[in-house]
């Protein structure tokens, strides 16, 4: 189905394997679909594997895609980085991105599938095609599973969408989970028709991003469109304070606006714009403890995020919040281009992620001054082992 090449990489002293497939495209560019191979279970993740490498047979019987695409095939948070320490040089800025097929909806008792995006600082046109897809797959599928959330965040399957290193990902995967990575994933749970739903699933998306040119792209546009003033609508419904609904215009804006990175086309910017928010109350977001960062500028100083504090003595590493990649500390950190104050990414931190109100998740709990006074000290010590610069003007 494709050409496949073992991937050894040595990383602090330990050795990461890896394999990765490719079907080479009329474009250098490159769609990426990752799997974990070094995982025991059947849908976590030998499942996923499978899944990759059918969709890579069907590609290739349909013909030459327009772009590039690659299975790779690896552990979770530090086989990732370790195959993108492999191809950074050679493929830099040419990944457009990645589905992340990880715990797919299979046995009895998944009910439904969900999916979790990069939050607007990694912003990818393919979260657009993803939704469009959803509807495709529940139209056809009407009594089956549905998409039942998408969730805006890193994390360990994740961490390749960070700015500094470019690859946004899409996380696909069932929205139930019971009893992690235990003996009661047996066989007979499985059920085959679900596998299948979740294998063409997985494909739509792969072909339709794979084959993505002009054409299709207008054809896309549209729906697209539609899609994001759906998002748009959705959220005012829930508070349609100005400040907030700005921000998210402007997040909904670049998923749009990212489709250049694939297809030069003026209709994309059309589109974007045609998107609007009617804002009915005029709510501002802010803690007294912020106004005291309003001047501090953060900066990234290393590639990557910092979640295994390598660079440090043992004795020296600490916890941080959210457990790095997680939660929203990831996008504060993800946030820091040199140019915005730690006032204001950390209020476009609660803006987007909605994290004043109560949630189940504990990576997302409500933004206390307390939780932001954590992140103000963990950017500090982040500064000073090297991983960022800070400066005050």
């Amino acid at each position: 189905a494709a050409d496949y090449e073992n991937v050894n990489i040595v990383i602090n002293g330990v050795e990461i394997n890896a394999v990765c497939g490719y079907v080479k495209g009329k474009s250098e560019k490159e769609i990426w679909l990752i799997a974990h191979l070094f995982e025991p279970f059947f849908t976590d993740n030998s499942l996923s594997v499978m899944i990759a490498i059918e969709i890579a047979k069907q590609i290739k019987k349909i013909g030459i895609p327009n772009f590039s695409v690659r299975l790779v095939f690896s552990a979770e948070t530090y086989g990732l980085a370790a195959v993108w320490d492999h191809y950074k040089d050679t493929l830099r800025g040419k990944v457009l991105g990645a589905l992340d097929i990880d715990t797919p909806p299979s046995y009895t008792f998944d009910e439904n599938f969900a999916t979790r995006f990069h939050p607007y600082c990694s912003p990818f046109y393919g979260n657009l095609v993803f939704l469009k897809c959803v509807e495709v797959y529940e139209a056809v599928f009407p009594n089956t599973e549905h998409c039942v959330y998408c969730r805006t965040q890193y994390g360990d399957d994740l961490i390749m969408g960070d700015p500094t290193i470019g690859i946004p990902t899409i996380y696909f995967e069932e929205a139930e989970c019971l009893h992690w990575h235990s003996s009661y994933w047996i066989p007979a749970r499985v059920e085959k028709d679900k596998v299948r739903r979740s294998f063409a699933f997985a494909a739509l998306w792969s072909v339709s991003m794979a084959f993505l040119d002009e054409k299709r792209l207008l054809e896309l546009l549209p729906d697209c469109g539609r899609i994001a003033q759906a998002r748009l609508d959705s959220f005012a419904r829930i508070e349609n304070s100005r400040q907030r609904m700005e921000y998210l215009l402007q997040g909904e804006r670049s998923w749009i606006l990212d489709f250049s990175r694939a297809v030069d086309s003026p209709e994309i910017e059309k589109e974007a714009q045609k998107l609007s928010v009617f804002p009915t109350e005029d709510k501002v977001y802010s803690y007294p403890v912020l106004e005291e960062i309003r001047n501090v500028i953060p900066q990234r100083a290393c590639e990557g995020f910092p979640y295994d504090l390598a660079k440090l003595p043992y004795e020296k590493r600490r916890p941080l919040p959210n457990g790095m990649i997680y939660g929203a500390f990831a996008t504060v950190v993800a946030k820091m281009d040199g140019k915005k104050s730690l006032c204001d990414i950390i209020t476009e931190v609660i803006l987007e992620q909605g994290l004043l109100e109560e949630t189940n998740n504990n990576h997302f709990v409500p933004l206390s001054e307390a939780l932001i006074k954590d992140y103000i000290d963990a950017v500090y010590y982040l500064a000073d082992a090297g991983y960022l610069t800070v400066k005050t003007v």
